[in-house]
């Protein structure tokens, strides 16, 4: 939902995901595009998503040898399961 609302392209060719390691495929090739392309979009993703630039800024000088892609993907993973977990925790039964 976060990606449809920052019209960012994210979506299963079988329309499911099975494994993190799926999820990470699909996350690095929405991602690719944003991050040669549109700065803007990516950074309007990341705040939709609520992933701190300045967080990523931080982790990137402290482990030069880590990857953006690599360092984005996990902020976004995270932050979109710990939303998932919160509505559950959260959501009247």
């Amino acid at each position: 939902r976060d990606f449809d609302m920052a019209a960012c392209s994210f979506e299963s060719p079988d329309g499911e995901i099975e494994e993190l390691y799926e999820l990470q495929q699909l996350l690095e090739m929405a991602l690719e595009p944003l991050m040669k392309e549109n700065s803007a979009r990516l950074k309007n993703l990341l705040y939709r998503i609520d992933v701190s630039e300045k967080s990523i800024y931080n982790e990137m000088a402290v482990n030069p040898d880590l990857k953006l892609e690599t360092l984005l993907n996990a902020r976004i993973i995270e932050r979109e399961l710990l939303k998932v977990l919160t509505r559950e925790k959260f959501s009247s039964k």
